[in-house]
């Protein structure tokens, strides 16, 4: 039998705690790879984010805030012009949920994850699990 992807990420990660945080993975009009974490289990997110500018001018200086709690999260629109929208259904307000979820604020889709250090430890991880989703 075959195990799932979450299970391999398991039994790789051995007893290491879990890294939650976001995937940028597009951006305005480009592709982008960028993993950030979440260290104190809160993150506000705009135009600045840690590691850089996003390049999307249709994302609000601070424009959502997402908080991690044991693998489940909250995301918070902070009164963004252009709104938030998690699996394509727009938040009012704030939404718990559960990773993975696709989230888009402008042009930027952002992907949460209990755990991001995959994507911190092999770049080329993203690109063969994105291909095989494809």
């Amino acid at each position: 039998m075959e195990a799932t992807l979450d299970e391999s990420l398991q039994s790789a990660r051995g007893n290491r705690a879990l890294t939650p945080g976001i995937v940028v993975i597009f951006s305005g009009s480009e592709p982008c790879f960028r993993a950030v974490a979440m260290p104190s289990r809160s993150l506000v997110i705009g135009r600045e984010l840690p590691g850089g500018e996003l390049p999307d001018e249709r994302v609000s200086r601070e424009h959502l805030e997402v908080t991690e709690d044991r693998g489940e999260f909250r995301i918070r629109d902070l009164g963004s012009r252009n709104g938030t929208f998690v699996d394509s259904v727009r938040v009012h307000g704030s939404r718990d949920l559960v990773a993975p979820r696709i989230v888009r604020m402008g042009h930027t889709l952002l992907l949460l994850r209990s755990d991001i250090a995959p994507y911190l430890d092999d770049p080329d991880f993203f690109v063969a699990q994105a291909a095989y989703a494809a």
